[in-house]
């Protein structure tokens, strides 16, 4: 009943339109040579760049701040110069581990940043052969770089992936084999590894490095002190027993002393005794047998330095091994969660994709062309129609 009551016109529409749409699909048939030609030179378009472009694998790896085995000699040092400067001296074991795991985390922060410094990133990949292809083939020292430093991508890990909550890095390259992504990846991470001990060693010891100088400039100190002493001593006994050899001395008289009668005014009598003599102007009346016993005993006997002279050789000794220690030791800045991986399959060109987009694209524009060329038949047969 409703179809009896639907308009006429709409009825001839529908008919109209299924006409037209088969009409369509003949004409595309009639056309399907130019639609397999179009697809076909298309399809091998697309798989011969499938094959010959440039492949491109990406190695990737996964860093974290490192654990306490692989800061060992770090620790060790740091323990070192805490105990020479008398710091933590009393800590208990939680704070000990507590510290231990906040030096990790300050190793890997310097790390981190060492990672994403680009003049870092530069200075390296400088180095890698990838960077002398490009200079050969003709390219500028910053097209090439920029070419290289597009490939290096460094990024915060995704949480919820962790097997645990941690902080860490995402680090991959791309290169043209497997092999090349790998080492090129390895290499990187090592010498970020190295320039960031190079950055703690001055970070951390430049006070130790002041400290050193300080204790150095103290210890020249009480050298040229005592030394500037023992040789205004030798001198006072060589002036004293020039002069006791003038005045014929010979002997002090210990028992009794020795009075002198002075000439000069307000002076009057002087009681002499050793006591007063050896340190006083009276220096030659200690006699010339006991002068000249004194010298060659005093030119024989080597300097006396106080007890705060050896500590102080002991302290800038032992800052001096802890900061040769320092550019000697073998630790590790990061630790790895994911090792640099050998890329098992190709990040670029994607084959598989290129071919049936390819495919694809051919078919479509084969079958606009198709329609494109009946349309200029119809449009000529009804021009020769006319002409009739």
């Amino acid at each position: 009943m409703q179809q009896q009551n639907l308009p006429s016109s709409f009825s001839m529409a529908n008919d109209s339109d299924e006409i037209d749409l088969i009409e369509v699909l003949f004409s595309l048939w009639r056309r399907k040579w130019t639609i397999i030609i179009t697809t076909t030179i298309f399809l091998a378009i697309s798989l011969g760049y499938a094959l010959l472009a440039p492949q491109v694998w990406t190695s990737k790896a996964v860093v974290m701040k490192p654990s306490t085995f692989l800061i060992g000699d770090y620790l060790k040092i740091i323990e070192k110069y805490d105990t020479l400067q008398n710091q933590n001296p009393n800590d208990n074991q939680a704070q000990n581990t507590n510290r231990t795991q906040q030096r990790a985390q300050r190793l890997f922060n310097i790390f981190a940043l060492n990672l994403v410094n680009q003049n870092n990133q530069i200075q390296f990949l400088k180095t890698t052969p990838m960077y002398q292809e490009l200079l050969d083939k003709g390219l500028s020292h910053e097209k090439a770089m920029d070419i290289l430093l597009r490939r290096l991508t460094i990024a915060k890990a995704d949480k919820d992936k962790m097997p645990v909550d941690i902080d860490a890095l995402d680090i991959s390259f791309q290169a043209k084999n497997p092999a090349l992504a790998q080492k090129t990846l390895q290499d990187f991470i090592q010498y970020v590894n190295d320039q960031t001990k190079v950055t703690v060693s001055k970070n951390t010891f430049t006070q130790g490095e002041v400290r050193l100088l300080a204790l150095r400039t103290e210890i020249h100190n009480i050298e040229s002190h005592l030394k500037a002493l023992h040789e205004e001593r030798l001198t006072n006994l060589m002036t004293a027993l020039q002069t006791a050899e003038n005045a014929k001395i010979i002997d002090f008289n210990y028992s009794q002393g020795y009075t002198h009668n002075s000439k000069m005014p307000g002076f009057g009598s002087l009681q002499i005794t050793a006591d007063t003599v050896y340190n006083g102007p009276f220096l030659f009346m200690l006699g010339t047998n006991y002068l000249k016993a004194q010298i060659a005993t005093f030119k024989k006997q080597a300097i006396v330095y106080p007890q705060r002279y050896y500590q102080l050789k002991d302290m800038a000794q032992g800052l001096q091994e802890i900061l040769t220690d320092t550019a000697q030791a073998k630790y590790q800045t990061y630790s790895y969660l994911d090792l640099p991986s050998y890329p098992e399959s190709r990040t670029k060109p994607k084959r598989s994709l290129i071919v049936i987009g390819g495919t694809l694209g051919g078919s479509i524009l084969g079958v606009l062309l198709a329609l494109f060329l009946n349309a200029v038949s119809a449009f000529r047969l009804r021009e020769k129609q006319q002409m009739k």
